[in-house]
């Protein structure tokens, strides 16, 4: 059923636009803003005690209602599964947020491409052109994990609670990077134990859809694959598996090299589908 699921909602993300609009998250902003005031004069608040009564009610929460429905009848606790995941990927299409930025490439609007890229990187950029091009194919990688296959892999792992505890962690990951309390720690480390696995799964996927050796070539020990950071590890490899130097291009746009980023990404997620299929098919995973 997970297979189906997540078959459906990759389909309704590439055929149905308008379901962005649906992906609000301002409630759990609002939610976590109350109960951290709430915790107010409490030693534990500053730490990994707070995030796991923050984000852990939340999931519960959905936890138990997928089990409720699962158990009163399959059919509905396998919508509410599918409803899940289709809320917690993106919360925008990568594939179309790069498109807009390759049309205002090609139409040498380089104003109208860096605001682009903003929706890729996650910060404002004001470089040259080629500069914005190179981060951009940096950030595809990172985005691809955590826009897609971060939020698959807890879907397959712990059901539609897996998925959501990936994307709000990642969402204040996003949202909280200048922020400095031991709460903002404890939710940022949080997310990088989440995207550990991810970020480990897309490199293999790199290397066994993109080039191999090179691919291994990027890390400095085999140590890397479980000491290295998430995504400095997931940049390298996928570089590396393309072919890619990082200055490469450096006076001009590199369209192609984005376009062949971003279609690694889509490969490697194919590739995870697949096997994820097999082990389907051959009653390993249900």
């Amino acid at each position: 059923m997970n297979l189906i699921a997540i078959i459906l909602a990759l389909l309704t993300e590439h055929f149905y636009k308008p379901i962005v609009q649906w992906r609000n998250y301002q409630w759990f902003t609002q939610y976590e803003q109350w109960v951290y005031q709430k915790l107010e004069g409490y030693s534990f608040r500053e730490g990994p005690v707070a995030v796991i009564l923050i984000f852990g009610i939340i999931v519960c929460l959905v936890w138990i209602i997928a089990a409720a429905l699962y158990n009163l009848f399959g059919l509905l606790g396998f919508l509410f599964a599918t409803a899940m995941l289709i809320y917690c990927i993106g919360p925008t299409d990568l594939d179309e947020d790069v498109q807009a930025y390759l049309a205002d490439i090609e139409n040498d609007d380089a104003e109208g491409a860096n605001h682009k890229a903003e929706n890729i990187l996650g910060y404002t950029v004001s470089d040259e052109p080629s500069v914005v091009a190179n981060k951009v194919k940096e950030a595809i990688f990172i985005q691809g994990n955590n826009r897609m296959l971060g939020v698959v892999c807890w879907f397959v792992l712990l059901g539609p609670a897996g998925a959501l505890l990936f994307r709000l962690s990642e969402i204040h990951s996003r949202t909280c990077k200048v922020e400095n309390s031991g709460y903002a720690d404890a939710c940022k480390r949080l997310f990088y134990i989440l995207s550990w696995l991810p970020a480990r799964l897309s490199v293999l996927g790199y290397a066994i859809v993109g080039n191999f050796v090179d691919t291994m070539s990027k890390w400095q020990g085999f140590s890397d694959i479980w000491q290295a950071d998430n995504d400095e590890l997931v940049i390298a490899s996928g570089l590396g598996a393309l072919k890619h130097d990082e200055d490469e291009a450096k006076d001009e746009v590199d369209v192609p090299g984005v376009l062949d980023v971003l279609a690694l990404v889509k490969r490697t997620l194919v590739f995870w589908l697949a096997v994820l299929a097999i082990f389907t098919l051959t009653g390993v995973l249900i």
